[in-house]
């Protein structure tokens, strides 16, 4: 079972997303915060496998939240969870090292997939996200493989391979958490939602082979 936390300073966003996770066998909703400084002691306390995190909080920001733990190397996975689709939060939580973003007007079971996508290591970013960023996304009239970067073109082809983070993370000789920086990267890139996504788009677009001399 997964252990989530949730932070946002509205307790009837809490409430509603307790409820709804909690309806789900596979996960368990063990600590609230609302605020990230309520939520730095919990979260090394519980260990969650995952922080649904509001952009917007009392005094420190959601956005200083993920830096903060991605700092200190914390196992913790982040999801973006906001009322906010602007690009400039969108691109602030991702750099920081949330493995996915959600609007609070994304379908119920939307979230309970993003949760459960991020906590078995995957990404997962709401169709409006993907909207807001896709001036990002490849653009089919450029040179594509050389859009990627070169650790990038290594990761490509054993997610086509459906090779899971910790395979992709021992072939390349690198830390899962790399992968999942190069995975945010491609998701981005592609355009795409989903792993599957990723495979599809790299495979009509030729991204998997080596690149020209």
């Amino acid at each position: 079972m997964f252990r989530i936390m949730l932070v946002d300073d509205h307790p009837t966003m809490r409430m509603g997303l307790r409820l709804l996770l909690g309806q789900q066998p596979q996960l368990s909703v063990v600590g609230e915060a609302n605020s990230a400084e309520e939520a730095l002691p919990q979260i090394d306390a519980l260990r969650p496998d995952v922080v649904v995190v509001d952009c917007q909080l009392p005094q420190q920001s959601g956005i200083a939240l993920v830096s903060t733990l991605r700092a200190r190397n914390h196992p913790t996975r982040l999801l973006a969870l906001s009322a906010y689709d602007d690009e400039h939060y969108v691109r602030g939580m991702i750099a920081a090292g949330a493995s996915g973003y959600l609007t609070k007007e994304d379908a119920p079971h939307n979230i309970v997939s993003a949760v459960l996508a991020v906590a078995e290591g995957n990404q997962w970013f709401s169709p409006a996200i993907l909207a807001t960023l896709e001036e990002e996304a490849l653009d089919p009239h450029e040179p594509l493989p050389h859009s990627l970067t070169p650790r990038e073109r290594e990761v490509l082809p054993l997610v086509v391979a459906g090779e899971s983070n910790r395979a992709i993370a021992i072939q390349l000789h690198i830390s899962e958490k790399t992968v999942e920086k190069h995975l945010r990267s491609l998701f981005l890139k592609l355009g795409a939602s989903s792993r599957v996504e990723v495979a599809t788009r790299a495979m009509q677009a030729d991204l998997c082979s080596p690149l020209p001399d």
